[in-house]
């Protein structure tokens, strides 16, 4: 599932005429890189989502928050501080690519927020009325990034190809709601990034549980190798005793010397190795 250059189209078709011309309320985090602008428009809230989740960027509309994180992010509170209380002048498909652009009007002056669906990293900027970077979602993440604050930014030459301008095939024409198209994208992409993200925490936990099994074989084999080494340890233990008690019996020399057992329960002879090279006390 992509939401990619025919996708865009559709959903901006479908919602341009809503947005253009609402007054942005506040930005919330949502989700795994996904931001919501709330919009009021004639007596009408709008919750517009901008995700940039590698393999799931998209823009739609949403008939809601569908959560309700204990704060904003870094990027998030950079964006209220800029466009909280702006006005959306509007929204458009830049070049016919995976790059949409909105602008707005705030007190300080013009603004864009232009959203590339494209890339291992997707990207959110804000610039200036003269296309100069305020903020970027790859700086504020830490993240390896082309841009720079206050870099002027140029948007990528258009695709070789035209795309088709079609509604893709897993969008269905008509469906539920005031924004059939967006809500069918709100749902679908959200469920497959959210199995999409279940199956790679999955992948994540099954990788350091097996290596916590390497880990603790280790460990055993250890644990095993010592108490091996230890076999016969108390056994060994009562020799050296019979050995103290007979010490003045011992000679250097002696291969070998029979005691009585005073250990087991009938205190029989017992006959105990011995190293002739050593003397009687280092046997």
């Amino acid at each position: 599932m992509n939401f990619g250059a025919p996708e865009l189209k559709a959903v901006l078709d479908e919602c341009c005429g809503a947005l253009e011309g609402a007054r942005l309320k506040n930005i919330y985090d949502e989700g795994a890189r996904g931001w919501i602008l709330k919009f009021y428009s004639s007596g009408q809230t709008l919750f517009l989502h901008l995700g940039a989740q590698p393999r799931f960027s998209r823009l739609h509309l949403q008939p809601a928050r569908s959560s309700t994180p204990e704060g904003p992010g870094d990027f998030c509170r950079a964006l209220r501080s800029q466009l909280e209380g702006a006005l959306l002048e509007g929204i458009r498909q830049v070049n016919g690519d995976r790059i949409a652009e909105l602008s707005f009007s705030t007190a300080g002056g013009r603004l864009q927020l232009v959203q590339e669906l494209f890339g291992a990293r997707p990207e959110i900027l804000l610039l200036d009325d003269e296309q100069k970077i305020i903020c970027a979602l790859s700086l504020l993440a830490g993240a390896r990034s082309r841009h720079e604050r206050g870099g002027v930014y140029g948007f990528p030459p258009p695709p070789a190809e035209a795309p088709v301008q079609e509604v893709p095939g897993w969008l269905e024409a008509g469906g539920e709601g005031e924004f059939p198209l967006s809500f069918q994208v709100a749902g679908k992409m959200a469920l497959a990034e959210s199995e999409a993200l279940f199956l790679e925490k999955k992948k994540n936990l099954a990788g350091t549980l097996s290596r916590e099994q390497k880990r603790l074989k280790k460990i055993v084999g250890k644990l095993e190798a010592e108490l091996a080494a230890l076999e016969g340890f108390e056994r060994l233990k009562q020799f050296g005793e019979l050995l103290k008690g007979s010490y003045g019996s011992l000679r250097r020399g002696q291969a070998e010397i029979e005691l009585v057992d005073y250990f087991s329960a009938d205190q029989e002879p017992v006959r105990i190795e011995l190293d002739p090279r050593l003397a009687p006390e280092e046997n």
